[in-house]
């Protein structure tokens, strides 16, 4: 038997509207739609065989996708392509991709923590602090913040 290799991709997910969180299965949807635009059934049928469509934890904006190897570039220029999700303007970024969910992971976690170390340092006082670590807070969960209490 053989084994199939995979990689596993760390996508950032930029908004229009970070407060409304965008859920992987539509991501996951748009570029299953994608790819049946550019490549024709055969390849949407060959993508649905090698990815999974399995949500792995990240930090929100951020999500990971699980492809076999030779269908990486095919993924890669759909995710490229993708311009909305459910009528949501957005750009895909892609910000690792590696054999292991492990590296990716640990690189996801990585990013999250210089973004909020970055906002802290960026403040001068503490109600400026306060105000700039909930605002990095709310781009990395996609949760809003209360506009009252600063």
């Amino acid at each position: 038997m053989v084994k199939l290799k995979r990689r596993y991709f760390l996508v950032e997910l930029i908004s229009t509207d970070p407060v409304h969180k965008i859920e992987f299965r539509h991501v996951y949807r748009e570029i299953s739609d994608k790819i049946k635009t550019l490549y024709g059934e055969a390849g949407a049928g060959a993508f649905m065989y090698s990815s999974t469509a399995s949500e792995v934890k990240a930090p929100a904006g951020m999500h990971i996708f699980k492809v076999f190897t030779h269908h990486t570039d095919m993924f890669s220029v759909a995710m490229t392509c993708v311009d909305s999700v459910n009528g949501q303007a957005v750009q895909l970024r892609c910000l690792a991709k590696s054999s292991t969910i492990r590296t990716v992971y640990r690189k996801a976690i990585r990013i999250s923590q210089t973004r909020l170390s970055r906002a802290a340092i960026a403040s001068k006082d503490q109600q400026a602090l306060r105000y700039n670590s909930l605002k990095a807070l709310q781009s990395i969960s996609g949760h809003a913040i209360p506009e009252e209490g600063y």
